[in-house]
């Protein structure tokens, strides 16, 4: 037997049935954490691949453990109180940056250059750097934490507001200056919003020089479980190290990090064609 693994609506590929009782459980469990709201015996049995018989004999000893309780509705499932505390003793004991660590490391590896988690400030409207991970290369540009940076130049900025609402959007070009290194006005509406749709269509965005002089910067958006924007996943190297037909594969690379941390946070839609890979 075989199942469409998540996200296998967009085309995933297919994956092998869970075979162990363990293995079963955590299908389960998954399956009942990706759920917005209440899921009955039927939809549990699609998207795991497990028999109907199996999920019912699995979901009774959740149960049992507050794992699972039933929904509001008749022969629905739901999750339990259980499993929202100890979720939330995870969150509480592991931090953002703990996280995204593993995730940096191999962007680092695959690319050899430096990773950057930039986290989108809601209220300001700006963003900032809030880990990073330095590559081995000894040139390489400083960036500091925490300090808010605008989101209308440079790569990690650009595709944050690529993915935000239109209000947020035309807020951001209201109170957007100048570019510090070009003097350059903000875009125009019709420009930003080109800009923008390019980003969304590609899955990343890349910049030369906007916010750090000499600077090329790729950028790929984070999203929380709730599917608002984290932030982004970026590297930056010097414009003399960079080769413009490593491009593709260096956006291929930080396309697929970014969706598997998407992922981590608790983000379950389907991922783009460059970040499956398959682009």
């Amino acid at each position: 037997m075989e199942f469409l693994g998540k996200g296998s609506k967009g085309g995933a590929v297919m994956e092998q049935a869970p075979v162990g009782t363990v293995e079963r459980v955590i299908v389960l469990m998954r399956a009942l954490a990706e759920v917005s709201g209440s899921t009955n015996l039927k939809q549990l049995s699609d998207s795991t691949g497990l028999p109907p018989s199996t999920v019912h004999r699995l979901l009774a000893l959740l149960m049992k453990q507050g794992i699972a309780e039933r929904g509001e509705q008749a022969q629905s499932y739901r999750v339990g109180p259980e499993y929202y505390r100890l979720a939330s003793l995870v969150v509480s004991a592991v931090s953002t940056r703990d996280v995204a660590q593993p995730f940096m490391e191999r962007v680092v590896q695959a690319t050899g250059e430096t990773c950057l988690l930039m986290r989108y400030m809601k209220g300001p409207r700006k963003v900032m750097l809030e880990h990073s991970v330095d590559g081995p290369h000894q040139l390489r540009y400083f960036v500091r934490l925490y300090q808010p940076l605008s989101l209308l130049w440079g790569a990690p900025g650009r595709t944050i507001l690529a993915f935000l609402p239109q209000a947020e959007v035309d807020a951001a070009r209201a109170q957007g200056k100048p570019s510090l290194l070009a003097g350059e006005n903000p875009p125009d509406a019709r420009t930003l919003a080109a800009s923008l749709r390019n980003i969304r269509e590609k899955g990343y965005a890349m910049s030369f020089g906007e916010q750090i002089g000499g600077a090329v910067g790729f950028a790929a958006p984070v999203f929380l479980g709730n599917g608002e924007v984290f932030g982004s996943l970026c590297i930056t190297m010097p414009r003399q190290r960079f080769d413009a037909a490593q491009a593709a594969t260096i956006a291929q690379v930080l396309c697929r990090e970014a969706a598997d941390l998407s992922t981590a946070f608790g983000h379950t839609a389907p991922l783009s064609a460059l970040a499956q890979g398959v682009a």
